[in-house]
């Protein structure tokens, strides 16, 4: 189910019962592919497997993605959401669907293979997993 918890990755907060926050720190890469025209800011990205899968915004009040975002968001950049969580949408494709787009990044690095040679160098370790 799409709003199950998955306790490998999260557990409760010690600021209250029953709300709960990842207990390990995740991103998703992935190359954007294609910009979507839609109601929504909506794009076709590519992870380092070469699989396609969606990525869709939904955000309170507006259909735009902030300026800041939109800047880069263009085929041949690398989007980097933090903690992305798989979702099966209505029509049948399986993506991510992002409300918040503080834990969205988009740059101009030309993707996963660069993006990894942006990151610190202090004790970060990287695994691949593939997202479908």
């Amino acid at each position: 189910m799409d709003n199950d918890l998955d306790f490998r990755y999260y557990d409760e907060t010690n600021d209250s019962y029953g709300v709960y926050g990842p207990i390990k720190h995740w991103c998703l890469l992935g190359e954007i592919v294609e910009i979507i025209p839609w109601i929504r800011p909506m794009f076709k990205v590519k992870d380092n497997a070469g699989e396609h899968f969606l990525v869709a915004f939904h955000l309170d009040g507006t259909r735009t993605l902030p300026s800041e975002l939109a800047k880069y968001a263009k085929p041949g950049n690398t989007m980097t959401i933090m903690y992305a969580e798989q979702h099966y949408f209505a029509d049948g494709q399986i993506g991510v669907r992002l409300e918040d787009v503080d834990r969205v990044k988009v740059e101009s690095v030309a993707y996963v293979s660069d993006a990894l040679d942006h990151l610190p160098s202090s004790d970060v370790s990287v695994q691949f997993a593939y997202f479908l």
